[in-house]
C-alpha cells in the first residue's frame, strides 16, 4: 500500500486540478465546459420536424417560460411581457431581438383555450378559476388579452397536449360527449393562432432548452 500511495496521491491531484481549472474558466467566461448553446447546436442536427417551429425563433435571446398551476399560470404572460420590455428599456432592444415561449401544461393549460372554449365546458370549474369581474366562476379566458397582445409581439405559445387529452376524457364524462370530439374542438380552438399543442408540456420545455432556450419556471 504504502508504493502505490504516492502514485495515487498524484493521480487524484492531477484530476482535482483539472476539474479547478474547468470550473474557473467557466465562472470567468471561458469555454473549458461545454456550453447549453453548444450542446444545442449539435444535439438538434436532424431533429424533429414536430420541433421545427423552434428554429424559426431567431431572437438572440431565448427564454420558456413554464406554467404549471391555474393559480399561477397566467404570470407566464406577465413575465414574458416584462422580459420585452426590459429589454426594450435597458438594452436598447426589439422585440424581434428576443424569443419567447410561454409554455401551459397541468392545471394552467386551461388558459391555453379560446373564450367559446370557456363558454362551453366547465374548464374554469376544473380549475376552480373565477372571473375577477364577476366573482363567479368564469365563463372565458381571464387573460386571453394578455395573450393575444403578446402573440402580436412575437410570443409564442405551447399548449400541453396530455393535459388537454385528459380533461377531454373528464368533460365527455361529466357532459356525455365523446372525448376525442372533445380533445378535438379544445386542439382547434387556441387562445391564439400563433400556439402550437404539443405531444406533452414536460416535451415542450425539454425541446425549448435543447433549442437554447433558458428555462424559467413560473408555477
Amino acid at each position: 500500500m504504502s508504493d502505490h500511495a504516492p502514485l495515487v496521491r498524484r493521480t487524484f491531484l492531477s484530476r482535482l486540478s483539472v476539474g479547478a481549472a474547468a470550473i474557473g474558466a467557466a465562472l470567468t467566461g471561458g469555454a473549458a465546459l461545454p456550453s447549453v448553446a453548444r450542446a444545442a447546436s449539435t444535439d438538434n442536427e436532424g431533429g424533429h420536424p414536430e420541433d421545427a417551429w423552434f428554429d424559426g425563433m431567431k431572437g438572440m435571446h431565448k427564454v420558456i417560460y413554464d406554467c404549471t398551476s391555474a393559480e399561477s399560470g397566467h404570470n407566464g404572460w406577465f413575465f414574458a411581457k416584462n422580459f420585452l420590455t426590459a429589454n426594450a428599456s435597458g438594452y436598447n432592444m426589439k422585440d424581434s431581438d428576443c424569443a419567447v415561449v410561454v409554455s401551459v401544461r397541468h392545471f394552467a393549460t386551461f388558459y391555453g383555450y379560446n373564450d367559446a372554449m370557456w363558454a362551453k365546458y366547465p374548464l374554469a370549474e376544473m380549475g376552480k378559476i373565477d372571473d375577477p369581474d364577476t366573482k363567479a366562476r368564469a365563463k372565458r379566458n381571464t387573460h386571453a388579452a394578455e395573450a393575444r397582445d403578446l402573440a402580436a409581439r412575437g410570443v409564442v405559445l405551447a399548449v400541453c397536449g396530455l393535459a388537454t387529452q385528459f380533461f377531454s376524457g373528464l368533460i365527455a364524462k361529466q357532459m356525455n360527449l365523446k372525448a376525442e370530439d372533445v380533445q378535438r374542438d379544445l386542439a382547434a380552438n387556441l387562445v391564439v393562432p400563433q400556439a402550437h399543442m404539443m405531444a406533452a408540456g414536460v416535451v415542450a420545455v425539454s425541446r425549448a432548452q435543447e433549442h437554447g432556450f433558458t428555462y424559467t419556471y413560473v408555477g
